[in-house]
């Protein structure tokens, strides 16, 4: 007989190990489910809104080309090619602010007209302050205001105090006195001051304005006091006296109602007083006229 062959033992320990292998695998298989993920479904692509270089490659040479491209764009934004050559904006540049307007030269202080001041108020001795208020009482604020609008009782003050000019020029530049004044109803309506003029029988009317200035012909110092106050100044600037001395009509009522007040106003002594006052020279001076081309002289 001839010898069979001998087998390797490494040889059947490889066979029985290759066996065995074989046959857990198939038992596992058979009785272990493997759970396997599922697939992710896929999902649509989400369109970009705007386009970028990133997702428009499909590989590296087009991406590098792009890019490349890119990069040569931006050099031709900053090297000034044509506007023909350059993308075009759509947004609007931001405006530059605008220099603020220089402000305008100062106008010369000679061409500048002087601002008109009012007298300042003067310092009365205890004396003249006295022989104020033992005349017209207390003068505050209100007091004034009534005083200035009551003409009978600011005549009869300033007749009283003829001997003291300066306590005249203190008391009718009085800026409550003034305002008091100047809101007398004969200031605003012409037809109230011409009847006032023209009817010297009135008791506390126009006789006691010229009793007052008959007693100033003989004071030179208190009568350019009076006229050169600031109730004067006012007192012309009413628009009842304006109308008044440019109508005839109501200059020839006073005249024939009351001839005394032209007798009056021609007196040397008030001429010389108005003299140094041009404003009430003027005014006398247009009801004069007034005057005389109503009677034909």
């Amino acid at each position: 007989m001839p010898e069979e062959p001998q087998v390797s033992p490494r040889l059947l320990l490889g066979a029985i190990l290759f066996i065995l292998t074989t046959m857990a695998l198939s038992i596992f298989i058979l009785f272990f489910r493997v759970d396997r993920p599922k697939p992710a479904a896929p999902q649509a692509a989400q369109p970009s809104r705007t386009a970028s270089i990133f997702t428009e490659a499909q590989n590296a040479d087009q991406y590098a080309a792009q890019l490349a491209g890119r990069k040569t764009l931006g050099r031709e934004r900053s090297s000034g090619l044509p506007a023909d050559t350059r993308p075009v904006y759509t947004e609007e540049p931001a405006q530059m602010p605008q220099p603020a307007a220089p402000a305008p030269a100062p106008q010369p202080a000679a061409a500048r007209p002087a601002p008109v001041q009012a007298p300042a108020p003067e310092m009365l001795s205890d004396a003249e302050r006295s022989a104020l208020l033992g005349t017209v009482g207390k003068l505050d604020d209100e007091a004034a205001r009534r005083l200035g609008a009551t003409s009978p009782l600011l005549v009869r003050g300033v007749r009283a105090l003829m001997k003291h000019p300066k306590v005249i020029r203190f008391l009718l530049n009085n800026e409550f006195l003034i305002k008091g004044f100047v809101n007398n109803p004969k200031c605003k309506d012409a037809q109230a001051l011409t009847d006032f003029l023209a009817d010297p029988k009135k008791s506390g009317g126009v006789s006691l304005f010229m009793d007052g200035f008959s007693a100033g012909f003989r004071n030179p110092d208190a009568l350019n006091a009076v006229l050169g106050s600031g109730i004067t100044n006012a007192a012309l600037s009413c628009p009842s006296v304006k109308t008044m001395t440019n109508s005839k009509s109501m200059v020839v009522q006073i005249a024939q109602s009351n001839p005394q007040i032209l007798m009056m106003l021609a007196d040397p002594n008030l001429l010389m007083a108005m003299m140094k006052n041009p404003t009430v020279l003027g005014a006398v001076s247009a009801f004069q006229n007034s005057a005389r081309s109503s009677t034909g002289d």
